[in-house]
Order: C-alpha cells, then structure tokens, then sequence
C-alpha cells in the first residue's frame, strides 16, 4: 500500500479562504449580490453548527453562478479565478512540503470544504487528487446544488477515509496537515497529523492530542 499526505486548503496551502475569495471575485464584478453572499455564509454557518440538516442545505442553497452553465462555461470561470487570484495565494512553504512529499513517493491530496469546480484548478497545478465538496451535474449542466455531503468535520473524516479505502493509501503511514481544530477527526485518521500555524489555543490541543505543529 502506499502512503500519502492529505492536505486542507484553506488557511493551510492557501493564505486565506478560496470560498471567500470567489465570493469577493464575483462581487466585484457585479456577478453577485452582497445579500446572496450573506444569505450563503448564513446557510453554511447554521449547517457546521448542526443547526441544519444537510438534506435542508442541499435543497435550498442555490449556487445562481452555475447554475444552468455547462461545464466548460463553470471550468473556464474556475481556471479564470484560479489564474487571476488564487495561484497567487499559494503559501510557498507549503508548495514546498508538498513537493517534499511528492520526492518521497506520497500521494498529494487536497482535501477541503470548499467546492469541486472551484478548486479543480489547484488541484491540478499541484497535481493532487481532491476531496472536497461536490457539486451536482445532470446532463452536463450544473443543477446550481450539492450532490454529496459538505467535507466538513466528520464528513471530512469519512470521505477521506472512503478515498483511502478505495486507493488503497496506507493512512497510519500517511500525513495529514490542517490549520483548524475542526479538523481533528480528520488529522487522526493519519499517524503523521500536523497543526498548521497553531496559535496559543491550537498549540494546547496539539499537545493533549500529540499532534505535531508546522509553519507554513
């Protein structure tokens, strides 16, 4: 079996959130609304605090800037975004890790709450497999809704387990890296987990958990 390293995206590989920064890429291009990007953050915030089901959060969230594009429309706007702001967010030290990693034979995945199309791009510039939240397609349309659950706390947990499972990585000898608590389930499926960029609090927690720290 093989072994690889699982990294977050957000605040870990990236210096700050994709999702935020697409919200902020349409917005200014007049793309979206301040009041969708509101009622979204609102929508994602009750379901990470289980006040939401996700069979609530699947039918109602709508995502108005796919929804009805095929898809070279979404990849051509996701390659954009990607090219104009995110590959410039890149930590340099995590590149770095990441190609450490790759030298020594281990899978690169990316796993994040963020979406599928929006992240496809990084993926591929680091040539890393992803777990990530997905999105629905019917008939090479995106529907503008989610098709699995939001890669998120225990959720993350076990989609990076099934994808272990089914690409045979050996995770206890296997690297998981992420700059937040909500991780933790995430970051013990592995025998070498990592806090990113611990503050005071994190550091605490990695040390109750024996989990080293890294800085990115």
């Amino acid at each position: 079996m093989r072994s690889a390293a699982f990294f977050d995206v957000d605040y870990t590989i990236l210096q700050g959130s994709s999702s935020i920064m697409f919200m902020n890429y349409l917005l200014f291009r007049g793309k979206i609304s301040l009041k969708y990007i509101v009622s979204a953050a609102i929508f994602f915030t009750r379901y990470k605090l289980n006040r939401i089901s996700y069979e609530y959060l699947s039918k109602n969230i709508k995502l108005p800037i796919i929804e009805k594009k095929t898809i070279k429309q979404v990849n051509n706007l996701s390659k954009r975004f990607f090219s104009k702001v995110l590959i410039k967010k890149i930590r340099k030290k995590a590149k770095k890790r990441i190609e450490f990693h790759r030298k020594n034979n281990q899978k690169i995945v990316l796993a994040s709450a963020s979406m599928d199309f929006l992240l496809k791009p990084l993926a591929k510039h680091l040539n890393a497999d992803l777990v990530c939240t997905t999105t629905e397609i019917k008939n090479k349309i995106y529907t503008g809704k989610l098709s699995g659950p939001v890669c998120y706390g225990k959720n993350k947990k076990q989609l990076v387990k099934d994808y272990a499972n089914k690409n045979k990585i050996d995770l206890k000898n296997s690297f998981s890296y992420s700059d937040h608590v909500s991780d933790l389930l995430f970051l013990q499926l592995t025998g070498k987990p990592y806090f990113v960029n611990p503050n005071f609090r994190l550091k605490k927690i990695a040390k109750t958990h024996k989990i080293k720290t890294i800085s990115f």
